[in-house]
């Protein structure tokens, strides 16, 4: 693993992360300094040079600046810019490079999504709902499986959702909408009820699955597209988890011993981890 946490604030970055860093911002400058030496009064567009040089290392090694970006995010999220970037000037274009992946990824996700489709996905929110992220699947690629991982219902099978799926993430839960040539179906999942999420990679599809009461739902998406996959698994395993402590915090307002039967229970569901309930049980004995 190539970020160990050593305090609450502290990351050891491997050689391989200053590598990549180094190559872009060196890669930024040369083609500055290329393009002032060739004009007189260059106007110095920054933004669409860290672009430029951005799309260069995409082509090059996808997987490798992809994994960059990631990391990258995860120093500015834990808030230790500074202590791991100690350039200025390397802060200021790595700062821009995360400003224009998350722009990048907004215009490729609304690119892909016909008007059409948009106006019926508006149609299917609520009140106050807010669309947080779409994600375009593969064309009559999604599943739907019992809670016992039996697989009841195929490509043809009777809930299969024909057409191309679409996931969509809003502020309150994740919906699964296909439309095909005559048909159009929905389903929708409240992140307060999942109980999981994972992400896998695949030669051509990646897939991302919602594990919920009663059912499997497998989401697939072509690899070409698995930047837009794992920003939209991160977005939907974050809002499971705000709203599973959510939900905990409302559960504990009770009474003592029946806080503890709650906390319980929610742990034989699955719903709190191991760590989880250990943690809570602890902070709630203490109260008492």
């Amino acid at each position: 693993m190539l970020f160990k946490r050593k305090t609450d604030n502290t990351l050891n970055i491997e050689p391989k992360f200053d590598e990549i860093k180094n190559s872009f911002v060196s890669a930024v400058e040369n083609k500055i300094q290329d393009i002032k030496s060739r004009k007189r009064l260059p106007i110095i567009n920054e933004f669409k040079i860290i672009q430029e040089i951005a799309k260069e290392f995409k082509s090059k090694n996808y997987d490798d600046f992809y994994w960059f970006l990631e990391k990258l995010k995860e120093i500015k999220e834990k808030k230790v810019f500074k202590e791991y970037i100690n350039d200025k000037r390397e802060r200021q274009i790595l700062k821009t490079l995360l400003t224009l992946y998350d722009m990048g990824l907004y215009a490729e996700m609304k690119k892909d999504i016909p008007e059409k489709i948009h106006k019926k996905i508006n149609e299917l929110l609520l009140e106050s709902e807010e669309i947080v992220f779409i994600l375009e699947g593969a064309w009559g690629t999604h599943e739907r499986k019992t809670s016992s991982a039996v697989k009841v219902e195929g490509l043809f099978g009777p809930g299969a959702m024909m057409g191309r799926p679409y996931l969509i993430l809003t502020n309150v839960r994740a919906i699964i909408y296909a439309k095909g040539l005559l048909t159009e179906d929905f389903r929708d999942f409240y992140y307060r009820d999942i109980v999981s999420v994972d992400f896998e990679k695949g030669l051509l599809f990646d897939s991302i699955t919602i594990h919920a009461p009663g059912s499997i739902e497998k989401f697939e998406v072509g690899r070409e597209k698995r930047e837009q996959t794992l920003k939209a698994f991160e977005i939907l395993k974050s809002k499971v988890f705000e709203a599973k402590n959510v939900q905990v915090s409302q559960q504990l307002k009770e009474d003592p011993i029946e806080k503890l039967k709650k906390l319980k229970e929610l742990h034989e569901l699955g719903i709190l981890t191991d760590e989880e309930f250990e943690a809570k049980k602890k902070e709630l004995l203490d109260k008492i």
